[in-house]
């Protein structure tokens, strides 16, 4: 009896999480895709219709997941835009995410960071980036991508700067990076694909013509493990 009263707890409980999630729309229900993250509680997702969002996000370290409406779909990806506008990061996380958030299947472009990344400042955040085309950023330590240590897939990171190291991807620590193309970044100093990024695991990605002022063009101190 006991039993059998513990497995019923256990599926209203897991039942009501299921029924709690709730999905928000954007431009549908909310004005922007800031006001709907907002409003978002761990394991809601955030749909974004095609268009052009000049927005710089904070997660706010909530396991959430944002998405276009079709991020395996390269045109949707091409045609559904966050543009940082030039007014810092365009994507920031708090660092205190895990795999349950996912940012999927955007293209992130118009960063501009003078101390931190361009188009996402991951602050140590393990979410899982997949299905993005980030170009056009620029930041201190990793045009594209800073300290990540989650899982970043299927994405194109292309012509982005850093005004010291790492253009592509910077301090991207223990992360997994997989299907990915890095190519045409640049840094100052060192590491135009990929720099200081400790444990990473890097697998079936195309690593190419990235530029550093001091050698080292592709990547600098990375460990394939």
């Amino acid at each position: 009896m006991r039993a059998k009263k513990l497995s019923t707890i256990i599926i209203l409980l897991f039942t009501a999480a299921i029924a709690s999630a709730t999905t928000r729309l954007v431009p549908g229900q909310y004005p922007n895709i800031q006001a709907a993250i907002d409003d978002c509680n761990d394991g809601d997702e955030v749909i974004a219709s095609e268009g052009t969002y000049y927005e710089n996000l904070l997660f706010r370290g909530k396991n959430i997941t944002l998405r276009s409406t079709n991020p395996e779909d390269p045109n949707v990806v091409v045609a559904t835009v966050i543009d940082g506008n030039g007014l810092g990061s365009v994507i920031t996380f708090s660092g205190s995410e895990n795999y349950l958030c996912v940012l999927s299947g955007f293209t992130i472009t118009g960063g501009r960071n003078y101390s931190t990344g361009g188009g996402i400042d991951g602050l140590g955040t393990a979410a899982t980036i997949s299905h993005c085309f980030i170009a056009g950023n620029y930041g201190r330590n990793g045009g594209g991508i800073r300290y990540s240590m989650g899982t970043i897939a299927d994405c194109i990171i292309t012509n982005n700067q850093a005004s010291e190291t790492g253009g592509g991807l910077g301090l991207c620590h223990n992360s997994k990076v997989t299907n990915c193309i890095i190519s045409n970044n640049s840094a100052k100093n060192y590491g135009g694909g990929t720099s200081y990024s400790n444990y990473i695991t890097i697998s079936n990605c195309l690593i190419t013509n990235n530029t550093a002022g001091k050698g080292r063009y592709n990547r600098k101190l990375w460990m394939e493990m």
